[in-house]
């Protein structure tokens, strides 16, 4: 793992951690770490190509959110709703799959903005689609194949 320092959105510089995940238990581990830090109304954006660990890491914050239910990638219905619990508290994730976005009016039609300022924690998949949307103090993490099948994630914003 390393730290260091990345350029947020806005402008504004952010802390940057560096993992390596072998294996997509490694992925889920990640997850749950970064779930542990996510605050209702926090937008966190994912980008990487098809493949790289998106909704596995996914699956690893709702699992550390409490969610119950199985977590799937929503590309054809765009946005999945789940209820989690963290203490007494509960908590809803928000999932969204900007893949098959092709413009901003599509965003627009989706509610996206209305969607993040709901409170939830919203994760986005394909988040680049809608950077200009996306508030300031927003998330990210990249995630890239590399060879041998290993996937290097840059996590910008929180602090694992």
């Amino acid at each position: 793992m390393t730290r260091g320092r990345a350029i947020a959105y806005d402008g504004r510089v952010q802390p940057e951690t560096e993992l390596i995940s072998r294996d997509p238990e490694t992925t889920l581990a990640v997850g749950r770490r970064i779930g542990e830090r996510l605050r209702a109304g926090d937008v966190l954006c994912l980008e990487g190509v098809l493949g790289s660990g998106k909704t596995t890491l996914v699956k690893g914050i709702a699992a550390s959110l409490g969610v119950q239910e199985p977590v799937t990638s929503p590309t054809f219905t765009l946005v999945s709703r789940y209820r989690g619990r963290r203490g007494d508290a509960e908590v809803e994730l928000v999932h969204i799959d900007l893949y098959r976005i092709r413009d901003e009016r599509e965003l627009e039609d989706l509610g996206l903005e209305e969607t993040m300022a709901g409170g939830a924690v919203s994760v986005i998949e394909w988040g680049e689609k809608a950077r200009a949307l996306l508030p300031p103090q927003t998330l990210r993490v990249r995630l890239e194949l590399l060879p041998g099948g290993d996937r290097r994630l840059v996590i910008e914003g929180l602090d694992l």
